[in-house]
């Protein structure tokens, strides 16, 4: 077996089954868009969104303030 073989499987099991989905995504940034209205570029995002990381069900967003 070569690596694809099993590699590839995971990954579209990963996107269909695990990864956040595009409105859970849409969701997040909006939160993100609203903290920053309140604290300016004194704020970033530090979490698995940023890193592309992120499973569902959402449960936080994680925000850093300067």
């Amino acid at each position: 077996m070569n690596k694809d073989m099993l590699n590839n499987p995971l990954r579209e099991y990963v996107r269909k089954h695990l990864s956040s989905t595009k409105p859970e995504q849409d969701f997040v940034a909006s939160l993100y868009a609203a903290f920053k209205d309140v604290l300016g570029d004194e704020c970033f995002v530090a979490d698995s969104f940023t890193r592309f990381t992120a499973f569902r069900p959402v449960h936080d967003l994680d925000i850093i303030g300067k």
